[in-house]
């Protein structure tokens, strides 16, 4: 046998191991008590939206679509959307965030896969700014829908609507700035005793690796300022800051988290599988660095109040997608099931992970 045929029998030999072999998978590592698991495979999984009954409705910011998580399958309900990262249900009505577009299915509990859903668009009108232009939505205790609109940059001073949360009425009137100096904003929620909105924070970019904080915020009251592009958590901007207004005012960081973190999903521990563990606690999802010499994120993270209902740094709570600087997911979304699972969408692993108590329902 020559030495030709010598590697391309070695090279036969091999190939079955390294061209086409399915990767298995690695699930996240949780904390003893916890288990985690596979609940769905959804194309760039970003937010997520659950009904009473369990079914689970993701955007997808990246593919175009939106789908439906029902009994373990996955069904595509619409295709060649715009960045279609948002999506809220409410009263059986499912309300979707595309770039610079709001629209909503009725009674969507009552969509059938393989058939067409019928879309109404809700007249509103937003900016098309890519940069920062996925929209998280939400639909409030006041059955008031809530939307930010992102700093359409790093870090620039923009007007109105930009950098901003607001509020409108399910049909999209009465647009409404209800906080200011945000620089983007793509998970928040409302606390379930205080029912004050809680919202994450991006910091920017190019000024380091630990440098400024991202954030976790508590907006106390309406017409307040969060600081962009002026302060940065609490680093004051030496560009902006000197263009402030006189007396300028803004809100501190509720939580600071390590910067470049990129804290999106947000949500509460109250009643569910995993208050035993963190009870009355709030829940980040960190969808991991991009700019940073040594990669930082790439987690789902909590923080549980002191006696003095101060919350301290978050902690780790699901791990293992960033091993040696390599990445295997990047959460983006947290929701509760109706049993008390948390869901954790993945974007990068085209996955949404369940993390429920161990020995809880499946």
């Amino acid at each position: 046998m020559t030495e030709f045929m010598k590697v391309l029998a070695l090279v036969l030999v091999l190939l079955p191991l390294s061209v086409g072999a399915a990767t298995p998978t690695v699930l996240p590592t949780v904390p003893k008590g916890l288990k985690a698991s596979v609940f769905a495979e959804v194309r760039n999984a970003r937010e997520m939206a659950i009904s009473p009954t369990g079914r689970v409705y993701v955007g997808s910011e990246e593919a175009g679509q939106v789908a439906l998580v029902e009994k373990g399958k996955t069904h595509i309900m619409l295709e060649g959307l715009l960045i279609p990262n948002g999506v809220a249900w409410h009263n059986g009505d499912l309300y979707i965030a595309e770039l610079q577009k709001l629209s909503v299915i009725r009674g969507v509990d009552k969509w059938v896969p393989g058939t067409k859903p019928k879309l109404e668009t809700i007249k509103v009108s937003l900016p098309s700014d890519q940069h920062h232009g996925a929209k998280y939505i939400a639909i409030g205790p006041d059955n008031k829908l809530y939307i930010p609109v992102g700093a359409p940059c790093n870090v620039c001073l923009k007007p109105l609507p930009y950098a901003a949360l607001h509020r409108m009425d399910l049909d999209g009137k009465n647009f409404t700035t209800i906080a200011e100096g945000i620089r983007n904003t793509v998970g928040f929620a409302w606390h379930p005793e205080t029912k004050q909105l809680w919202f994450t924070d991006n910091g920017r970019d190019q000024m380091g690796d630990n440098v400024p904080p991202d954030e976790v915020n508590i907006l106390v009251k309406e017409k307040t300022h969060f600081g962009f592009p002026y302060i940065h958590a609490h680093f004051k901007d030496s560009y902006f800051f000197p263009q402030a207004p006189a007396k300028f005012e803004s809100v501190p960081a509720t939580i600071e988290v390590q910067a470049h973190s990129a804290t999106l999903g947000l949500a509460f521990t109250h009643k569910t599988q995993l208050s035993k563990l963190y009870p009355n606690c709030v829940i980040v999802a960190e969808h991991g660095s991009w700019n940073r010499s040594s990669k930082v994120g790439y987690q789902v993270s909590v923080s549980c109040p002191d006696k003095a209902k101060k919350f301290p740094p978050l902690q780790p709570l699901m791990t293992g997608l960033l091993n040696l600087g390599q990445v295997s997911g990047r959460p983006v979304d947290v929701k509760f099931l109706p049993d008390g699972a948390l869901l954790v969408s993945d974007d990068y692993a085209n996955k949404i992970w369940k993390i429920e108590a161990d020995g809880g329902s499946k």
